[in-house]
């Protein structure tokens, strides 16, 4: 009995302990400091408050690059796990409304590492809005509701995703626009460097055709390749009789273009 009540009183005073750390040794500016250097670019942290029970709520999160907005999280709330504090090693579950949708998650916030490399985060994203996402990174065409997962690792971002209820948004005359019509499903696998989606692959399917989407970012430009896959009762075959020489064998059309980034001329060569 009486070792009880001191491994009572012992827990006691740890929760306490723990508790006046919380409050005072960890203040919401040094929470705004951490989560700036976490981000490896420019950050802002708008209306953060600590919570009584290791919690803290965040109203805004502008993640910038080159005064160009790359993610913008509202409604933020942090979930600390106590026990891990005094370690360094501290895990965070997360959620937040990003673009329309809403993103939730663990992370790891590893204080032994060096700045830089502390942040870890997985989480699950859905009902984001891809002409939110088109408007950051001209990646798509369209809207739909996107879901998905993401993993952030050192400097790079992975991110699943699909889109069930594709709508194309035709914004020209050309082949590519046309044949966007036809698609209702988009699913892919991207990378993102530094700000920029560096690797990309994406699968379209729709009605009575499969395409794939390939591209690489070098220094200079985008090298883009592009699978098309029509079945015969495809409603789109006049639009298909016209890139013949793409046809790389029966029923695959293959189309390999490279986008060059130079900013003042902007162009796309064709291969062949």
């Amino acid at each position: 009995m009486k070792t009880l009540k001191i491994f009572s009183l012992a827990a006691l005073c740890i929760s306490a302990l723990t508790i006046c750390l919380w409050y005072v040794a960890v203040p919401e500016e040094l929470i705004v400091a951490e989560i700036q250097k976490a981000a490896r670019r420019p950050v802002e942290v708008i209306g953060l408050k600590k919570g009584l029970f290791f919690n803290a709520e965040i109203n805004k999160i502008n993640v910038t690059s080159d005064k160009r907005t790359l993610a913008l999280l509202q409604n933020i709330e942090l979930a600390f796990n106590p026990l891990y504090i005094l370690t360094g090693k501290i895990p965070v579950e997360y959620k937040s409304n990003i673009y329309k949708g809403v993103i939730t998650g663990t992370a790891m916030y590893n204080m032994t590492l060096p700045e830089g490399d502390r942040l870890t985060v997985s989480g699950e994203f859905t009902g984001l809005r891809l002409m939110e996402l088109a408007g950051l990174y001209d990646a798509y065409y369209g809207d739909g509701s996107v879901s998905g997962t993401l993993t952030v690792k050192e400097k790079e971002v992975h991110i699943d995703f699909i889109v069930k209820d594709y709508k194309p948004k035709i914004r020209g005359g050309m082949i590519p626009d046309m044949l966007l019509a036809y698609f209702d499903e988009l699913s892919g696998k991207l990378m993102i460097t530094g700000g920029n989606i560096t690797t990309c692959s994406i699968a379209l399917k729709g009605r009575g055709i499969f395409a794939r989407v390939k591209w690489h970012l070098t220094e200079h430009a985008r090298d883009i390749t592009i699978e098309l896959m029509p079945e015969p009762s495809f409603k789109g075959m006049e639009l298909i009789k016209t890139l013949k020489r793409y046809e790389t064998s029966p029923g695959i059309y293959t189309i390999k273009m490279r986008q060059f980034l130079d900013k003042s001329s902007f162009n796309t060569r064709y291969f062949s």
